[in-house]
């Protein structure tokens, strides 16, 4: 679980007065992550962020259903969250959304039912290009940069999404059907890696990328060679917390340092010989419901860093969340 304090000078009385604290729930494949924030002055200021990795997207690639013991999980952590909401902030807005694991469901209205029925929240299932659009205007609101040449990289659990500005300043958006607990089920699920395994699941992610996106318009790479890269979602910030050596979470600290590729890569090495209960050793926090996703996770990012020819990327504590939220008509 992952929190932001609220800043001293916020209280919650302060909270409740405030017409323009929101909140945004992204249920993903791998994790359930709220936000609250204030929205007043045109910007995203984190009141509260948690965490839930309720894993809801397990075994749909194959079965193409969200299994009921997921379901009821994930309920009751957006009642959980509901319950916090109301007693923390009061009756403030709560925009929620789906991506990959919901996206593919067959059974995805009996979840969206299930979901109102139980909290009243009413779901928006994200295309894959609104999915891109969301992150990377999340994303670069967090940090101090121009949203011109740079690209984002969010690394999901059902998919990885692609997104940056070309020369008019229209956003440009794809996603791929590849994402950390895709690729771990498919040649990952018994860690330590066997070597075999480890090298089909490189080969299909650069097969997945050399092909057109499932959403969305290819990128054009050879441009994407001359932009900065900015990483988004768990594998980029944990990540980012392992190279500062942190034991919690801690967004303020983490949002716009660089990442090599070569640590990156030095990383992948360290850890594809370890079981997942090894590697959730390294760092119990942090780890947490991605443990055993996350070499998956690192591999998509390295290849992609090494197709774009880029010697590093920063890192973004911002993401769908914090987009849904600077989106008026949402």
């Amino acid at each position: 679980m992952k929190y932001i304090d609220l800043p001293p000078e916020f209280t919650h009385h302060d909270a409740w007065s405030r017409p323009g604290v929101k909140a945004a729930i992204d249920i993903g494949t791998n994790t359930i992550l709220l936000l609250v924030a204030d929205t007043e002055s045109g910007n995203v200021t984190p009141l509260l962020e948690m965490q839930r990795a309720p894993r809801l997207g397990a075994g749909v690639q194959q079965s193409k259903v969200l299994h009921p013991d997921k379901m009821h999980e994930a309920i009751l952590i957006l009642h959980e969250y509901r319950e916090l909401i109301a007693r923390e902030y009061g009756d403030i807005p709560v925009r929620v959304t789906a991506t990959s694991a919901v996206r593919d469901a067959s059974n995805k209205i009996e979840f969206i039912w299930m979901v109102e029925e139980a909290t009243g929240y009413r779901i928006r299932i994200l295309t894959g290009s609104e999915e891109s659009r969301f992150a990377f205007t999340g994303a670069l609101s967090t940090l101090d940069r121009s949203d011109r040449q740079v690209f984002t990289i969010d690394i999901g659990g059902g998919s990885t999404e692609i997104a940056y500005k070309d020369a008019s300043g229209e956003i440009k958006a794809a996603s791929y059907d590849m994402g950390s607990v895709r690729l771990t089920e498919r040649y990952l699920g018994n860690l330590p890696a066997r070597d075999q395994h480890f090298i089909e699941a490189q080969k299909n992610t650069l097969e997945v990328f050399a092909e057109n996106p499932a959403s969305g318009t290819a990128p054009d790479w050879h441009l994407l060679s001359s932009f900065k890269a900015v990483g988004v979602s768990g594998t980029a910030t944990s990540l980012g917390a392992l190279q500062l050596g942190h034991t919690i979470y801690e967004p303020g600290k983490l949002n716009g340092i660089h990442i090599a590729t070569a640590f990156a890569s030095e990383y992948i090495e360290k850890i594809r010989r370890m079981s997942a209960e090894q590697i959730l050793h390294i760092s119990p926090v942090i780890m947490q419901g991605r443990h055993d996703v996350i070499l998956a996770g690192l591999i998509i990012l390295i290849e992609i860093l090494r197709k774009t020819n880029a010697d590093g990327f920063l890192v973004s504590t911002g993401g769908i969340r914090h987009g849904v939220l600077l989106r008026a008509d949402f």
